[in-house]
């Protein structure tokens, strides 16, 4: 009797694994999942969007595409399966597919105006704590399940003890961030002022960015810290087989943090009246795949994967078969299973991930669709969310959806890296590589459009320069 836990955590940033390059902040447990699971190096979110990135999930189609019929609850519903959703999130929570579980969880958040003094009495200790005892009541049905669980995680609430703050704060590092909302500095323009937007009316100065940016990253590596051990409590009953003896568990992110890329520091507030800069470190995020039988145990790949990818990893898994009404995708995927066994699969040689659309300011409280395009909301000034595309060598992000210079110059309009080995967007070579950018432009263009309207159109090969690996 197969079943499935799926734990996804907002704000999850893949640069403080020990299995993801991270050396030291300490994550025993999270190491010993990555040691045990399938890792993914190159796992893309889709879209900044975490609603419609659960459309992605659920449905088995990319954030762009047109809704589809049915979900995979509705699926694992009719093989006589358990489904329930755990979420500290109301809009996942009330998201319209959400009424395809069996059952809906929705956690409250706390409002505290300070830390708490111990890890027991945090919200994401409380929240874990009804994770664990949920797969318990599943397990003891003695039927099939699939709990899912989309924590709002470090975009929620910072009420993580001092003490595990000051655990990775250096002799010479200022205080570590204190405060319980999620911390927000943005750069106005570069070398300019900065601004923090959380406990201060104070304008701060450029040259202190590398302070606050060490305080910031200080509370958050502890925050990572009592996650990872609190975490024990979930992987403790999976590993003895207590919630199943075939129990699926995978980990995921669903965005990163962005600590100084494009001047912009922490985690913007809801709401924001613009969209976060697309940088890797935003929308490429950890992802671990654990199998009751050690398939995959220790392999790991740098195929280019999204959210739509492991709900056909599910279908394989458990072996139901793929609804005829669900579209194909513009940029197939590789079957996971074969991936993760390490046998010959199709590769993947493009990928995009949409923002969430920033809200015009002068219509703070008008309804809007994430990833849409101009015009969405009635009487605004037309605007866009930005986009990025990933290939195998290369990743091109937009740094302004407002400009539009369809033959270029795309300095200031795009940013170009080399993948994999520019892992943290450092060397912009868009100047160098003009071709390149042109090229990369029509090909993002042209799967956003396939994307949108007929997703299940086949895309020609892209040219070997934009597919191998970058010389």
């Amino acid at each position: 009797m197969k079943n499935i836990i799926c734990l996804l955590v907002d704000r999850l940033h893949i640069g403080f694994w020990g299995a993801y390059g991270n050396a030291e902040i300490e994550t025993p447990t999270l190491d010993r999942l990555a040691a045990e699971s399938f890792l993914a190096d190159r796992y893309y979110v889709g879209t900044t969007d975490p609603v419609r990135q659960c459309r992605s999930w659920w449905g088995g189609v990319h954030a762009l595409a047109p809704s589809s019929e049915p979900t995979i609850m509705t699926q694992l519903h009719a093989a006589g399966y358990r489904t329930v959703l755990v979420t500290d999130d109301p809009e996942i929570a009330y998201f319209p597919e959400a009424g395809d579980f069996s059952d809906v969880q929705l956690l409250l958040t706390p409002e505290n105006t300070e830390p708490c003094d111990e890890i027991d009495a945090t919200h994401l200790c409380g929240t874990l704590a009804t994770i664990a005892a949920t797969a318990e009541s599943l397990a003891q049905s003695g039927l099939p399940y699939c709990l899912w669980c989309h924590l709002r995680g470090f975009d929620a609430i910072w009420d993580f003890p001092l003490f595990l703050r000051e655990k990775y704060r250096g002799e010479d590092d200022p205080q570590p961030y204190a405060g319980v909302t999620p911390p927000f500095w943005k750069c106005r323009m570069q070398n300019a002022e900065c601004r923090m937007t959380e406990d201060s009316s104070s304008d701060l100065l450029s040259d202190q960015m590398d302070d606050d940016r060490q305080a910031v990253v200080s509370a958050y590596a502890g925050g990572v810290t009592m996650f990872d051990e609190l975490l024990e409590m979930l992987m403790e009953p999976l590993r003895s087989g207590d919630w199943g003896e075939e129990t699926l568990f995978l980990l995921a992110g669903t965005r990163g943090v962005l600590f100084g890329e494009y001047g912009i520091l922490g985690i913007p507030p809801a709401g924001a009246a613009w969209g976060e800069p697309l940088a890797s470190a935003l929308v490429q995020v950890p992802l671990a795949i654990r199998f009751p039988d050690g398939l995959g145990a220790t392999v790991r790949s740098d195929a280019l994967l999204q959210p739509s990818d492991l709900t056909r990893l599910f279908y394989e898994w458990l072996e139901l078969p793929w609804p005829e009404t669900l579209p194909g995708t513009a940029a197939p995927g590789p079957n996971m299973l074969d991936l993760i066994r390490e046998m010959p699969h199709n590769r993947r040689d493009r990928l995009l991930i949409v923002a969430s659309q920033p809200q015009p300011e002068s219509q703070s409280g008008t309804e809007w669709q994430p990833g849409t395009e101009r015009g969405a909301v009635t009487g605004a000034p037309e605007r866009r969310a930005a986009s990025c595309l990933a290939t195998p060598s290369w990743f091109l992000t937009e740094l302004d959806p407002s400009v539009d210079n369809p033959a270029g110059p795309w300095d200031g309009q795009f940013a170009l890296y080399v993948k994999p080995d520019d892992r943290w967007d450092v060397n912009n070579i868009t100047d160098r590589c003009v071709e390149i950018v042109g090229q990369l432009v029509e090909v993002r263009d042209d799967l956003f459009r396939r994307l949108r309207t007929n997703p299940a159109a086949p895309a020609e090969s892209l040219p070997i320069m934009l597919r191998e690996r970058y010389q």
